[in-house]
């Protein structure tokens, strides 16, 4: 349970200190370590330079990936968090932090997301290329979270993309 303190501290954070908190950072680590080690594991004696760096890459995935789920998670049991005495303190529960849905054309966002992330994508050698089927209808979406979380992706997919892809 979070003492009150804690969560004095979390209102009066900045905004990316209640993200920070949302991707429930100790969980993570918690997976991240586990998987680290499994890892290790699976490679017989030491692993290689190039294992190591793979590894490393891999690492950073799961950690990213787990901070986001769990981020998402938030967002969406806001409403349980609020109701739950552990939970109450979370940025979402009190309201800080939320979603505002609109109707917003998925197609719009990913191609603003892909024309800000284009000069770090030429500058990597990956080209951008949206495909998108025609007529799409409109998602619920926060439009501002959705730009992010594409935006996030996409500087994902250019850092991890060889030269050329």
């Amino acid at each position: 349970m979070a003492s009150s303190s804690t969560a004095s501290a979390f209102v009066h954070s900045p905004r990316w200190q209640q993200f920070y908190q949302l991707t429930k950072p100790r969980v993570v680590q918690l997976i991240v370590f586990c998987a680290a080690i499994g890892m290790a594991l699976a490679v017989p004696g030491l692993p290689s330079l190039d294992q190591a760096l793979t590894m490393l890459a891999a690492i950073a995935g799961i950690w990213l990936v787990a901070g986001a789920a769990a981020a998402f998670n938030c967002l969406i049991e806001d409403g349980i968090d609020a109701r739950m005495k552990r939970t109450a303190w979370r940025a979402t529960a009190k309201g800080e932090l939320t979603l505002h849905l609109t109707p917003v054309s998925a197609p719009i966002v990913i191609a603003r997301a892909m024309e800000k992330s284009n000069s770090k994508a030429q500058k990597q050698n990956v080209t951008l290329r949206p495909d998108f089927p025609p007529g799409l209808p409109p998602v619920m979406a926060d439009e501002e979270k959705l730009f992010w979380v594409v935006l996030q992706l996409l500087d994902n997919a250019i850092k991890f993309t060889t030269a050329g892809g």
